[in-house]
């Protein structure tokens, strides 16, 4: 019986990588899993790196070579100036 249970520890560990199944919840690795609700205030500040007022606007953009066209369902260029783009832009900043 215990040759077949470390037999079947050493099955999870090559297939997970190391870890077994009963690991991964202790380490949150199956947060899918959660059905508690997250948290949707982002408390994060965005690295001044990337903040809107730094990128490229489109009246700076040279004439040959013009912003890149949003593709989906939304149309007109990928700048910040487009509300698309520019509405999303600082929640998946924070995100990151």
């Amino acid at each position: 019986m215990l040759a077949r249970k470390l037999e079947h520890e050493k099955a999870q560990r090559m297939r997970v990588r190391g870890f077994t199944a009963a690991e991964l919840p202790d380490m949150e690795a199956l947060a899918y899993l959660d059905k508690s609700p997250m948290p949707d205030e982002l408390t994060n500040v965005i690295h001044p790196a990337f903040q809107i007022s730094h990128w490229v606007a489109q009246d700076s953009l040279p004439k040959h070579r013009g912003a890149v066209p949003l593709l989906g369902d939304h149309d007109g260029p990928w700048v910040a100036e487009d509300p698309a783009v520019g509405g999303h832009a600082p929640v998946s900043l924070a995100l990151g």
